[in-house]
């Protein structure tokens, strides 16, 4: 799934990416990892989305109890320049651990 994740307010997620996407912008291109929330009937639900050049290439939508852990998972994964064809399986080998 492929979307503009500049082009405002995602509500099935509840949050954009103003932060991460300048569409229009020259330079160095690269791979953006960030944490998502939505909400269930029981809880709040923590993601991660893969972002480059403001168009969304992937996202696990429901990996983190907490949102500390999908940030440090999201943080791990942009630390360490995980490709995004290989985003699904370093998480799931994470959450395996």
């Amino acid at each position: 799934m492929r979307s503009r994740a500049g082009a405002g307010k995602n509500r099935a997620w509840g949050q954009a990416w103003p932060t991460v996407c300048w569409p229009g912008k020259r330079g160095v291109r690269m791979i953006q990892y960030i944490v998502t929330q939505s909400m269930s009937r029981e809880r709040t639900i923590y993601g991660i989305a893969v972002i480059n050049d403001c168009v969304e290439l992937d996202r696990l939508p429901d990996i983190a109890m907490t949102l500390e852990d999908a940030t440090r998972l999201a943080a791990l994964l942009q630390t360490h320049g995980v490709a995004a064809e290989h985003f699904r399986d370093v998480v799931e080998d994470h959450l395996l651990e």
